[in-house]
């Protein structure tokens, strides 16, 4: 996802206990991704991270919001890429898998992320509809993760 969007993750214990806690959605075929996760040691205040899966590169901007995380992603290139690992120490690298569903324009991920387990993680671009979706689901923000994966 590119632009400005949303998102709110929740720790499980496995990608089975996952799907039973979205019991009440009806999964089709996920797109699934691998994924690689780099993140950047910058400026305080925010976490900075490139985001490759496939042969697609995003740079990514991650900024904590009292209950989840606001987050602004730009399509990048390789160069870009180099530039930005050039000029910046590297904190933690995570390989990561994705299986993704999109319900109602809200991306239903969940990632099993290497050496931290598995989550589920809710995106979009309107908060307030991500919220009232979670909360459809039977969670509620005392279950959301409010680190970032390198922080975990």
């Amino acid at each position: 996802m590119s632009g400005k969007f949303f998102e709110f993750k929740i720790k499980v214990a496995s990608e089975d206990e996952a799907k039973n806690k979205l019991g009440s959605l009806t999964f089709g075929e996920p797109r699934v991704r691998d994924v690689i996760d780099t993140y950047l040691i910058t400026s305080p205040g925010a976490t900075e991270k490139i985001y490759e899966s496939g042969d697609k590169i995003f740079y990514t901007v991650v900024r904590k919001t009292k209950d989840g995380f606001e987050m602004d992603a730009q399509l990048i290139g390789e160069a870009e890429k180099q530039r930005l690992l050039n000029e910046n120490k590297t904190d933690k690298v995570f390989k990561k898998q994705r299986r993704i569903w999109n319900v109602d324009g809200i991306d239903v991920v969940i990632d099993r992320v290497e050496g931290l387990g598995a989550f589920i993680e809710f995106q979009g671009r309107d908060k307030q509809k991500l919220l009232d979706f979670i909360k459809s689901l039977g969670f509620s923000p005392e279950d959301f993760v409010l680190q970032p994966y390198n922080k975990l």
